[in-house]
């Protein structure tokens, strides 16, 4: 892994318990992981470009302290699929559609979490990070 930021090193850990968690059938975990996995990855394509949290604004209106999933999702969109047109609309939403599944996971206990869905959530991650390895440099 060397070449890569820390955080990026961290996306791909994440990805890896991803991976290991969906082979042991811990479905909730794997969907967590993978979100994960993109989250930093995401992160990661920001700061490359010079991004910090306080660049945006958070739904208050107050500046960022952090990288806040929210911003993140619409930053990494505006950025990488609007301006800068290096990802598509599809890998673009990824994040979304990964966070939509952790919280899922994470939080309703009464969500039917099936294999196909973990497998899939794991695979976008999979596919997002890889893209951000290639397309962000």
């Amino acid at each position: 892994m060397e070449g890569f930021t820390p955080r990026m090193r961290l996306a791909m850990e994440l990805l890896r318990d991803a991976q290991t968690l969906l082979a042991a059938s811990s479905l909730r975990s794997a969907m967590s992981r993978a979100y994960y996995a993109a989250y930093h990855a995401c992160v990661d394509a920001l700061e490359r470009r010079g991004y910090v949290p306080s660049y945006f604004r958070r739904r208050s209106g107050e500046l960022a302290t952090r990288w806040e999933h929210g911003i993140v999702r619409i930053a990494f969109y505006r950025v990488f699929v609007v301006e800068e047109r290096l990802i598509d609309w599809r890998m673009g939403t990824a994040l979304l559609r990964l966070y939509q599944g952790r919280v899922d996971a994470d939080y309703f206990p009464e969500a039917d979490i099936q294999p196909e869905r973990a497998q899939q959530a794991v695979a976008l991650a999979e596919e997002l990070v890889e893209t951000i390895q290639q397309a962000v440099r």
